[in-house]
């Protein structure tokens, strides 16, 4: 195979590559956030349901923890200890996968 022709291959490959590419292809990119969406939505329901409940008031619903102690009948520092649980066991589920996000964000910005 001659130079011209590994050259040929190489930018071959490099523009199939770019079809996988999220960052150029709105349709994988909508693929890779629906498959991140949904790790997400299975880790959160993995959490017990109390601590499910008070993660998704805090984080989905925006509530504060004063707001959400009121409407659980639980104390404020009950509803950290839940928010510090969950947040600890998403990390430990969500590791490989937030570790991915940040160096793709890293090379993209670089």
């Amino acid at each position: 195979m001659t130079v011209n022709h590994r050259h040929i291959e190489r930018e071959l490959r490099d523009y199939e590559a770019g079809f996988f590419d999220p960052d150029k292809n709105e349709v994988i990119r909508k693929l890779y956030m629906n498959d991140l969406r949904d790790e997400i939505n299975q880790a959160i329901e993995s959490l017990p349901q109390k601590c499910r409940e008070v993660f998704t008031l805090s984080y989905i619903m925006d509530r504060p923890n004063k707001e959400i102690g009121k409407l659980l009948d639980i104390s404020v520092s009950t509803v950290e200890k839940h928010i510090n649980y969950a947040l600890k066991v998403l990390r430990k589920l969500l590791q490989n996968k937030i570790t991915s996000l940040v160096l793709a964000f890293l090379i993209k910005g670089a």
